[in-house]
C-alpha cells in the first residue's frame, strides 16, 4: 500500500461525501511460512500493510472527524495476533501490533473519537476459499479441520464480521472504546492442521 495515496483518498472522500465520521481499517493478508524461511523484508511488509498504513490513515482522518464533532475508528485485526500458530511470525506479530495500537489510539483520541478492533477467526472470504481449495487439491482437508476445531462448528461468513462492525461504529457502542472484540466462532488454540514441520 502506497502511503502517498492516502491523503488524496481522504480529501476525495471529504469532497464527495462531505466529511468523515467512520473509518474502517480493513487490510490484511497472510502467506504462512516457517520461521527459518521468514526474513526481515517479510516482517517489514507485514508491518507496512497491517500497521503503518492503518495508523497513518487514521491520523489523516482524525482532523476531519473532529470537524464533525467526533467519530469512530474500527481496525480489523486477526485472531492470529492473539494466538501463537506456527508459520505466522510476520502476520501474527503485525496483527498483535495493530491490536495494541488500537488501545493506544483509543487512549490518545478520547473522548471525541472512539477506536476499537475486531479480531476475526476463519472467515470464508475469497482469499480463504482460494487457500482452502488449494489445500483440498493437495489432499489436505483443511476446512474440515478448521470447522472441527471451532466451537460453533462452522467457519465465519463476512456478515458475521459486518454485524460486529456495525455495532462498534454505531451509537449503540457509544461507551465502548479501546476494545478488541473476538468474532471467531469459539477459536481453538491450533485452528489449522500442523503444516509447519518440526525443526
Amino acid at each position: 500500500m502506497d502511503l502517498e495515496a492516502l491523503p488524496p483518498a481522504v480529501e476525495r472522500t471529504v469532497a464527495e461525501l462531505g466529511g468523515v465520521d467512520i473509518l474502517v481499517n480493513n487490510a490484511g493478508g497472510a502467506v504462512p511460512a516457517p520461521f527459518m524461511d521468514s526474513r526481515a523484508e517479510h516482517m517489514e511488509w507485514a508491518f507496512h500493510f497491517n500497521v503503518s498504513a492503518p495508523v497513518e490513515l487514521t491520523r489523516l482522518c482524525v482532523p476531519r472527524m473532529l470537524e464533525r464533532g467526533g467519530g469512530a475508528v474500527l481496525n480489523i485485526g486477526s485472531m492470529a495476533g492473539a494466538h501463537a500458530s506456527r508459520g505466522y511470525i510476520a502476520y501474527g506479530t503485525a496483527k498483535a501490533a495493530i491490536a495494541h495500537a488500537t488501545k493506544l489510539m483509543a487512549s490518545d483520541l478520547a473522548p471525541r473519537i472512539r477506536v476499537n478492533a475486531i479480531l476475526p477467526g476463519a472467515v470464508e472470504t475469497w482469499a480463504l476459499n482460494w487457500f482452502l481449495g488449494y489445500k483440498e487439491e493437495q489432499g489436505e482437508p483443511v476446512r474440515d479441520t478448521m470447522i472441527e476445531r471451532t466451537l460453533l462448528q462452522r467457519n465465519g461468513e463476512p456478515a458475521d464480521v459486518a454485524g460486529a462492525a456495525l455495532f462498534l461504529v454505531s451509537e449503540a457502542a457509544s461507551w465502548v472504546t479501546g476494545k478488541l472484540l473476538e468474532v471467531d466462532g469459539g477459536w481453538c488454540f491450533e485452528l489449522l492442521p500442523r503444516v509447519i514441520p518440526d525443526l
